[in-house]
């Protein structure tokens, strides 16, 4: 983004709709927490569906003999 001097999509939207709409800082920091914990449940619930387990390794069922 740097290099093509553009910026976020979100972060650029949620700064024109402040400035447009008169928005207090209530609503940047209240979209801002909603947004991470929507995106914390999802990938909570993704790598727990699929099998990985902290560290990022994928957890394998092996029986040992």
């Amino acid at each position: 983004m740097l290099l093509t001097d553009t910026l976020h999509p979100p972060a650029g939207a949620t700064t024109v709709l402040v400035m447009y709409t008169k928005a207090g800082w209530h609503f940047v920091l209240f979209s801002v927490i909603i947004s991470t914990i929507i995106i914390s449940i999802i990938s909570i619930v993704y790598k727990r569906m699929h099998g990985f387990v902290k560290g990022g390794k994928k957890e394998f069922n092996v029986q040992k003999l």
